[in-house]
């Protein structure tokens, strides 16, 4: 799925960065945030480093009111390092680190009974290896390098719409 299928018609995007710092690869979503948010002009697109507490970030992605809330999160389903997929939130919760399950589950089923129109999509990125103290693996740093540039481009076509 390419990212202007993901984003489809959404005009008001939150872009939620998942992860720990602590950890390598697992810091995956919180660097693309990181690296995102100073490029990005519109008012109807915002992005939030919510590290490992999106609960803390659920008053403010409400009052938001996105059409779309698009996750990125370090992933290990077993697949290759630095490969990006796209998932139903829910669907792949087993596959997140494990300090991101509960607190995900539990803010993503009370940001769906308060925004019911709202889109839920997850874009992960396989890890290598989340032992790697505070160091991307190369494969997950060019990922990481190449969807921000991608979530640019995608997000400028919103702001001249």
């Amino acid at each position: 799925m390419e990212l202007n299928e993901i984003i489809g018609n959404a005009k008001r995007i939150v872009i939620c960065g998942l992860g720990n710092e602590k950890y390598g690869d697992e810091a995956f979503g919180v660097i693309v945030a990181k690296l995102l948010k100073p490029l990005i002009l519109n008012p109807d697109v915002t992005v939030i480093e919510c590290h490992e507490i999106p609960e803390k970030h659920a008053g403010p992605i409400i009052r938001f009111k996105p059409d779309l809330l698009l996750l990125i999160s370090p992933i290990n389903y077993g697949g290759k390092a630095g490969k990006l997929v796209v998932a139903d939130p829910w669907e792949a919760l087993e596959d997140l680190p494990e300090t991101l399950q509960p607190q995900l589950r539990v803010t993503l089923n009370h940001l769906r009974e308060l925004l019911p129109d709202t889109r839920f999509m997850l874009l992960g990125c396989q890890i290598k290896d989340k032992r790697t103290f505070r160091r991307l693996s190369p494969e997950v740093k060019d990922s990481a390098k190449a969807l921000v540039l991608s979530l640019k481009k995608e997000l400028e076509k919103i702001q001249t719409s």
